[in-house]
Formats: C-alpha cells, structure tokens, sequence
C-alpha cells in the first residue's frame, strides 16, 4: 500500500476521531450541564420554598404581636378609666367603690385582660421567648399586686402594670417583626 494512502487514512481516521471527541465532548459538557442546571433549579425552588415559609411565619407573627398588644392596650384604657375614677383631684373614692359603676367597670378590665391572655394562649407557638417572658411579668406583677390592699392603691398598681407593660412588648414585637437592614461596611 502506498504511503500516500496510508496517511489519508491515518488523516481520515483523525478527522473522525477529532469529531467523534467533539460530539463526545459535547454531550458530555450538555449532560453535565443539565445535571448543573437542574440542581440549580432545585436549589432555587427550595429557597423560594424557604422564603415563602418566612413571609407567612412573618405574617403570622406580626398578626399574633398586633393581636395581642392592642388587647394589652384595651386592658390599659380599662385599668386607666378605674384608676382616675379612684384618684383624680376630684375623684371620691369610697364613692365610686360603693357605686354601681364599680362593678361593671372592674368586669371590663377583667374580661379585656382575659382576652388578651386568649390571644396570647392562641398565638403561643409563634412567639419569641423574650416577647413570652415579658408577658409572664406581666402576670407575675399582676400577681404581685396586693388583692386586699385599699382600692384606689390597688386601682393604680393594675393600671401601672398594665400601661408598664405596653412599651417594652412592643419594642420586642418590633424588633423581630421589622426589617433589620444590614451594617454597611466602611
């Protein structure tokens, strides 16, 4: 066989090697490429799934804070009407405690302050723990308010702790429920 023919071959032979590592090459650079393109797009639906779980706990926890705080504050406006009824300038205490405007108004502070404990109770799960633990001050100063002391000094330890109560439950309920913006770097 001629040496000319013999390297046409051995050049023909290269040519189909070249393509055939070309197309080898390339359905190999194609399927891991797929298989890199579908981990990506698992990966970004797991983020989207973990990001739409956040947005409802956020939801839920904003719900539960506004919830529980506006009833907080309605206790407050109860305690607050029975203190000045007891102890504005004008105010006569023995009076009002015998009226029969005591009972009704002391119902009012009770039931509210029953309703916020149910929204509390309602929302338990979804609530920080230091959010939990400045409610359960509340209930220990509550407790610690003496039941049998004279009532226009027990009128105002209800409504102290009830109004003391507002500000930092709200702080807290901010601070996890608002936006927290990175620190920019200098």
């Amino acid at each position: 066989m001629d040496s000319t023919v013999i390297a046409a071959l051995i050049g023909a032979g290269g040519v189909i090697v070249t393509i055939a590592g070309t197309l080898g090459g390339t359905f190999l650079g194609a399927r891991l490429n797929q298989a890199g393109a579908l981990k990506t797009a698992r990966d970004m639906q797991e983020i989207e799934r973990h990001k739409y779980t956040q947005d409802r706990l956020w939801d839920a926890r904003k719900e539960a804070y506004t919830a529980i705080i506006a009833q907080l504050r309605s206790t407050a406006k109860a305690a607050e009407k029975m203190h000045h009824r007891f102890n504005d300038d004008d105010a006569d205490a023995e009076g009002y405690f015998q009226s029969n405007q005591y009972g009704p108004d002391s119902r009012v502070l009770w039931e509210t302050w029953r309703a916020t404990i149910a929204e509390y109770e309602k929302a338990r799960l979804l609530l920080s723990d230091d959010f939990v633990a400045e409610f359960e001050q509340v209930q220990t100063n509550l407790d610690a308010v003496d039941e049998d002391g004279i009532p226009p000094v027990r009128s105002y330890d209800v409504y102290a702790v009830f109004s003391g109560a507002i500000t930092p439950m709200l702080e807290t309920a901010k601070g996890e429920i608002a936006p927290q913006l990175p620190a920019r770097g200098r």
